[in-house]
Order: structure tokens, then C-alpha cells, then sequence
């Protein structure tokens, strides 16, 4: 993926289409672009960078215009440590995961090393039904960075960075929150989000 750039001109703010997708997602239409710069420049409040995860961005830029609808609706997810009594094992848990598509939702629970990997596998498997490709999606590289706070009244944001693949092209996607299992959850439903709705032709642009 390339680069989505806003820049200052002459006449205004207008989208720097260094990305294909970004005109199909109206940047072009400069009016429009103010409405999206006080989205990201929120998100960025939050602490969201997006610099490294081009995928969250598009999607942030898509929901902001409105011309995107999730493709399906997470419910609930819970976790628990030791699933399974293992004294070898001692960062085992289990992941459930609900979600539901047009009013049909799927219930699914998952055992994995670590909780990021119990909630992948647990929504994999609640997707499976409604989204059979799914199991393409891969991860590929995790990273994360804390974001200290010197203030003692405020907790630090973590930034949980995701690399995502399916054996033909690679997206990056991004949470954050002051819990590493939030953020880095919020960075796996953007890259199965990304997937559904680039696979099924619904987001805007070509597929790479």
C-alpha cells in the first residue's frame, strides 16, 4: 500500500491521491476532506498513529464518509486464563468470541498460547461461517509500543501494530488503549474488517 496524504493548496485542503484508493474513497472532493482530518486528528487523541497501518486508515477514512458498512457485528468476547490446566503451559487461554451477520449470530471458543492468539483463532472460527476465506488470513508480525505518559493521573496508551497476509498481498492495521489485549484486539478485527470487505468488493478501490 501506498501513502494517503492530506495536503494544503491554494484553494483549500484537498486529498494528495498518492494512493489509488483514497479518491475512491472521495478524498477528491475537497470538501470533504476537513470532515475527514477531524476524524484521524481524534483518533490521533486517542493515541492512534497511522503512519505504519494503512488498512486502519482507510477503513477510519471510509466510516468517517459513510460509505462503508461493517460486515458483520461483534457481539461479545471474553477471556480466561489457563483454559486448561497445563502447569507447562502457563500462558494458556481460551478465547469466546460472538458475533453476528444480518441477525445470524455464531458463538465460537477458542484455546491458544497467549491471549492475542486464543482471540485470533476464536474469531476465525466464529467468521468461518459467513466468511469462508477467512481462514487465508494469517499473521504475520505483531508489534507493540508504549507511549509513557508523564502524567502519575494517566495510564499509558499502547499502540499494538499487526501485519496481516493471504499468501498474496500484506496489510497493516493498528489499535490502541491503555490494556495491550484491547489494542491489539481492535488491530485484528480491522484486518479481518479490511479482508472481508476488500475480498467481497465492497471497499472502495481495486484489490491489490
Amino acid at each position: 500500500m501506498g501513502d494517503i496524504r492530506l495536503v494544503n493548496t491554494q484553494d483549500g485542503l484537498k486529498g494528495d491521491r498518492t494512493h489509488p484508493e483514497a479518491g475512491a474513497a472521495g478524498l477528491a472532493w475537497s470538501p470533504l476532506v476537513p470532515t475527514v482530518l477531524e476524524a484521524i486528528r481524534a483518533a490521533e487523541a486517542k493515541g492512534y498513529q497511522y503512519e505504519n497501518s494503512e488498512a486502519s486508515l482507510l477503513l477510519l477514512i471510509c466510516r468517517t464518509l459513510g460509505i462503508i458498512e461493517p460486515p458483520y457485528e461483534l457481539r461479545d468476547f471474553k477471556l480466561l486464563l489457563g483454559g486448561k490446566a497445563d502447569e507447562d503451559n502457563p500462558n494458556h487461554w481460551s478465547a469466546i468470541v460472538k458475533i453476528a451477520v444480518d441477525g445470524e449470530e455464531e458463538l465460537r471458543v477458542a484455546e491458544g498460547d497467549g491471549p492475542v492468539n486464543a482471540l485470533d483463532i476464536a474469531a476465525h472460527a466464529a467468521l468461518r461461517r459467513f466468511f469462508p476465506y477467512i481462514d487465508k488470513i494469517k499473521m504475520v508480525d505483531i508489534k507493540s509500543r508504549i507511549d509513557s505518559n508523564d502524567s502519575a493521573a494517566s495510564a499509558s496508551i499502547v499502540r499494538v501494530f499487526v501485519e496481516s497476509g493471504d499468501g498474496e498481498r500484506l496489510w497493516r492495521t493498528m489499535g490502541a488503549s491503555t490494556d495491550i489485549i484491547q489494542a491489539s484486539w481492535q488491530a485484528l478485527l480491522d484486518a479481518f474488517e479490511y479482508y472481508i470487505l476488500r475480498t467481497s468488493g465492497t471497499l472502495p478501490g481495486k484489490a491489490e
